[in-house]
């Protein structure tokens, strides 16, 4: 604890070690328990300074951490240091009518949704009520209303950036552009970042909820999504679910349907081919502001699940048959496709570091 005695004269912030009562909540994150020797919780960019010059002298890993979810694990560590940007959550609205708003990277998405509800205006970013900004953002961003608005990144303007040397840099297509292309795309390779500034787009409701299919022919129904999505307007994205049976109940499919817009009468017509895909047990779409369709993404209590993802480019029929055998034959596997396209298309391949703009979905497995 000499090394962490030392770093009390320069750091403002909060330190929490294995000795604190908190440490054991502190180290816990969505997806693992690391055991770092200390948790960095920084009040000024001073401190974020401060605690890369700590890390970088005495060689310890560094992790840094907005909402802590995740899946590989990257926001926590052992024997390291973990920066917990918790108190960079401030959202402010710059400038209403442009749409412009700078939130802070420890916010948590459903907080921005929250504040942003009374303006009618949104961000598309994720779809998980906590989840943080930062480490969302800095790896691309896809959300519910992706194929309208594209992804996190294409509605981000600027930021500020804490590089490794200690340095603040605003980062911006006009001051130090190639920094701004690395943080769009190139996760959390190029520094912390305090602060983004998005243009978010002016809605006042989306049309949100789930249908639910019976399982009774797997391929048929991956075969149907996939097809009825190609056709679909870019104010649609969808995700399809795949569960098995929990408490004795059978296996079933369920689509997440969030059309970006207020028009009724386009929404049914864009809804009314997924209805003819499977067997439609129930539906329960309605119109909401964009901040209520965020959902929690916890599992239960003492469940820590495998999670996997890939980018798909063609979801053919050759892939669909791969995945519907390996489901065919599980029985606790789930699976997530979330539609692409529309405006993540739109942006041209290279203009930003993230690499996958021509691809139609993105699969997560989770056992």
């Amino acid at each position: 604890m000499t090394q962490i005695t030392s770093l009390r004269t320069t750091f403002s912030g909060t330190i929490i070690t294995p000795a604190d009562a908190t440490y054991d909540t502190a180290r816990k994150v969505y997806m693992a328990a690391g055991s770092p020797l200390a948790i960095l919780v920084p009040a000024t960019t001073k401190d974020i300074a401060s605690a890369i010059a700590f890390a970088r002298k005495n060689n310890l890993p560094l992790s840094v951490r907005s909402g802590g979810h995740s899946s590989m694990g990257h926001s926590t560590n052992n024997g390291g240091i973990v920066i917990d940007m918790s108190k960079f959550n401030a959202v402010t609205i710059l400038n209403e009518a442009d749409g412009l708003v700078r939130v802070g990277s420890g916010a948590v998405w459903s907080e921005v949704a929250k504040q942003l509800k009374p303006h009618s205006l949104v961000i598309s970013a994720g779809d998980s009520a906590s989840v943080g900004v930062g480490g969302l953002t800095v790896g691309g961003g896809i959300g519910i209303m992706v194929r309208k608005y594209g992804l996190a990144i294409d509605q981000l303007v600027g930021a500020e950036v804490v590089t490794a040397d200690g340095r603040v840099l605003r980062a911006s297509k006009d001051e130090n552009a190639d920094l701004f292309w690395g943080i769009r795309g190139g996760g959390g390779n190029f520094g912390i970042v305090t602060h983004f500034d998005f243009a978010a787009h002016h809605l006042r409701q989306v049309f949100f909820g789930p249908v639910m299919y019976k399982l009774d022919n797997l391929k048929g129904l991956l075969t149907g999504w996939r097809d009825t999505s190609r056709q679909s307007p870019r104010e649609l994205t969808t995700t399809l679910v795949v569960m098995p049976g929990f408490g004795g109940n059978p296996p079933f499919g369920q689509l997440l349907f969030c059309y970006a817009g207020d028009d009724e009468v386009a929404m049914k017509k864009t809804l009314a081919p997924f209805l003819k895909i499977a067997p439609v047990v129930s539906q329960q779409i309605t119109k909401m502001p964009y901040a209520h369709a965020l959902q929690e993404a916890h599992p239960p209590a003492g469940l820590v699940p495998s999670v996997k993802d890939a980018l798909i480019e063609h979801l053919d029929d050759s892939f669909i048959d791969i995945i519907t055998t390996i489901y065919t034959n599980a029985t606790n596997k789930m699976m997530f496709l979330r539609s692409l396209g529309g405006a993540v298309n739109e942006v041209p391949v290279g203009e930003t570091a993230y690499a996958h703009r021509n691809h139609e979905a993105l699969l997560v497995c989770a056992v």
